[in-house]
């Protein structure tokens, strides 16, 4: 679907920009991986619509990071999915992605084909400002609240 400033983030788009995702990094499909993931999605995400809920993707890279992407995936390194000893920690790192989401922090112009290192500029430069980050970590601490995290084991 075309908007008047480029192209929306539709679910397809979303695909599209998944896709270029996955085909650039090996994505893990551990059984523990997934089995933690699943329950701190499941447990975040309580009560928002199915076509509001997003998927978390752990990714083989070496870096220590998360990111979201227009559509309805979460990525987390795997290194840094590591770093986070408890369900706590991972709920602020995916709560921190969701909120972004829910602050209308992606509602960016995107192009119809983009490449990695377009959304990484984008990345950098549109979506990780300082004010954005910030108020993801607000909504992030609230949405962990929400479902029954402990804040202080969260942070």
């Amino acid at each position: 679907m075309q908007s008047k400033k480029g192209v929306n983030w539709s679910k397809e788009y979303g695909e599209t920009v998944r896709s270029e995702v996955e085909d650039y990094f090996e994505v893990d499909q551990t059984d523990w991986v997934l089995a933690q993931v699943s329950r701190v999605a499941t447990r975040l995400q309580k009560g928002r619509a199915a076509c509001d809920r997003k998927t978390i993707v752990v990714l083989v890279s070496a870096a220590h990071n998360a990111c979201t992407l227009p559509g309805s995936h979460i990525y987390i390194s795997r290194r840094l999915f590591e770093r986070c000893a408890t369900d706590e920690m991972l709920a602020m790192v995916v709560a921190h992605e969701i909120a972004h989401h829910d602050l209308g922090h992606l509602r960016l112009t995107w192009p119809k084909h983009p490449t990695m290192s377009w959304l990484h500029h984008a990345l950098q430069t549109q979506i990780s400002s300082q004010d954005n980050e910030l108020a993801a970590d607000r909504r992030g601490i609230a949405l962990c609240k929400d479902a029954g995290y402990d804040p202080y084991a969260c942070l």
